[in-house]
């Protein structure tokens, strides 16, 4: 996951990789809020990858980079 959000974030323009990263930051907390718990970890990753899947997909449509 790390490695996707660090790909897309040197791929997408400089104006918005803040909202991303922003939008990362609230992702970190809201797992934070996990603590312990197997099952919200694997579901807040879960949700993550897939949002990043999604944006790079989103990204790949638009053409070349």
């Amino acid at each position: 996951m790390a490695v996707r959000f660090q790909m897309l974030t040197g791929l997408i323009a400089t104006g918005t990789r803040g909202d991303m990263q922003d939008a990362q930051q609230a992702w970190l907390k809201s797992r934070q809020a996990c603590g312990r718990d197997e099952s919200c970890l694997l579901a807040a990753y879960r949700r993550r990858i897939a949002t990043l899947k999604t944006e790079y997909a989103h990204l790949a449509s638009r053409g070349p980079f």
